[in-house]
């Protein structure tokens, strides 16, 4: 079963609404937040990637491939120098890459 993972005023509903198309069971994991401030994302960020070690649980999954773009970003514009444990989860996504020969991401 999918698990979809909401924060108010995001995209997941597009998701969801595919999900009903396709008849697709799923499950949904909400998050309560004000989507219109950047600090309560961040913390949400940080506090689900400290507690485990991918953004779905304990495995590797298309979630992490969502969030490391604009990860990625926020760490080349020196976003996350508090954030320890997304600059840890980073870290280990690049390593994941070069280990199975996949495209380098670059080091900021």
């Amino acid at each position: 079963m999918i698990t979809v993972h909401h924060l108010e005023q995001s995209r997941s509903p597009r998701v969801l609404w595919l999900l009903e198309e396709l008849e697709v069971p799923y499950q949904i994991k909400r998050y309560q937040s004000e989507a219109s401030m950047l600090a309560p994302h961040r913390q949400m960020i940080e506090q689900q990637l400290a507690s485990q070690p991918w953004f779905a649980g304990k495995r590797f999954s298309i979630a992490d491939i969502q969030m490391s773009f604009s990860l990625l970003a926020m760490q080349s514009r020196g976003g996350l120098t508090d954030m320890s444990s997304t600059a840890a989860w980073l870290a280990t996504l690049q390593q994941r890459a070069i280990e199975q020969g996949g495209g380098v991401v670059p080091a900021s």
